[in-house]
């Protein structure tokens, strides 16, 4: 139930940048959105580069790529000029919150996989 939670806080979550530029949060794009737009731009780069000779698991990539913010849960979507110097603090603090409130060995897996 916790997940569905987490799940949850992130599509209500407005991503900052949106509303920076003045975009109200019910229209801007919110962290699950991110999240699954990132998971195909993850498969569609994979295709590229198997074009090219490259080839990387598509489905961990997207996968990956669908967790790679769930920390946002709980920090919120921090900009990056904030995030770059605040990076390894705000690590933490995501995979803390990771590692006591996702009850998904793979889920955190792959976040942790993200990180690395």
């Amino acid at each position: 139930m916790k997940l569905f939670r987490i799940i949850n806080k992130l599509s209500c979550l407005a991503r900052t940048r949106w509303m920076l530029r003045d975009i109200p949060p019910y229209i801007a794009e919110t962290v699950t959105m991110h999240l699954f737009t990132s998971a195909i731009i993850a498969l569609k780069i994979c295709d590229e580069l198997k074009r090219k000779g490259i080839v990387i698991n598509p489905i961990r990539s997207a996968m990956i790529a669908l967790v790679h913010d769930i920390g946002e849960a709980h920090t919120g979507d921090i900009i990056s000029s904030i995030s770059n110097e605040t990076n390894n603090i705000k690590l933490s603090i995501e995979l803390k919150f990771v590692e006591k409130e996702i009850d998904s060995k793979s889920l955190k897996d792959l976040y942790k996989e993200f990180i690395d």
